[in-house]
């Protein structure tokens, strides 16, 4: 115990500050994510009170088809802006109508 917390709520308050502090900076979101949900789950059996989630329950938001809509959503506007589309389609001189 750490000031009379646990020492989960401690690794738990600092993962989520390298994550917003990350995400502040615009470094890669994704790699932000996924690496402080490994940290999430790297440390979660070595709790003994189970104050963090374990390994299935981390990821069972995954099977969701939302999440999966959403990811296959972001891999579209990847390949639109990559390519020159979406530039294209939001340039308002080619959006102009004659």
């Amino acid at each position: 115990m750490l000031f009379g917390h646990p020492w989960e709520l401690w690794f738990a308050l600092a993962v989520v500050i390298v994550m917003v502090y990350g995400l502040a900076r615009n470094l890669a979101a994704d790699m932000i994510t996924m690496g402080c949900l490994a940290l999430v789950m790297a440390a979660s059996p070595f709790s003994k009170g189970k104050l963090l989630p374990s390994v299935e329950q981390a990821v069972a938001g995954f099977g969701n088809s939302a999440l999966l809509t959403v990811a296959v959503l972001f891999v579209v506007v990847a390949g639109l802006v990559r390519t020159g589309a979406m530039t294209m389609l939001t340039d308002r001189k080619s959006t102009r109508l004659n």
